[in-house]
């Protein structure tokens, strides 16, 4: 069996109140693959901070892991719901 991922939207309504305004609930949806990781940071860097950063910015960074995610049911409240 899967295991859902959830998301719970939060908006202040004043400063320092929060107000649950929705959520989202993703069915099952990763798989996690070991190594990749600092090449896939190279490549979004590329976009995300400018050309020719280099990142992750240390030698020889771990291999760490690579979540793919896949959504396979998508519920919950809110406005985006209408959409």
């Amino acid at each position: 069996m899967g295991r859902s991922l959830v998301f719970q939207t939060v908006v202040g309504a004043a400063v320092g109140a929060e107000v649950a305004d929705g959520g989202l609930s993703l069915g099952p949806v990763s798989v996690v693959v070991e190594g990749g990781a600092p090449e896939m940071l190279q490549r979004l860097a590329q976009t995300y901070v400018g050309p020719g950063t280099v990142f992750p910015p240390f030698p020889d960074p771990p291999p760490g892991f690579i979540t793919h995610v896949t959504p396979t049911r998508v519920a919950g409240l809110g406005p985006w719901a209408d959409a």
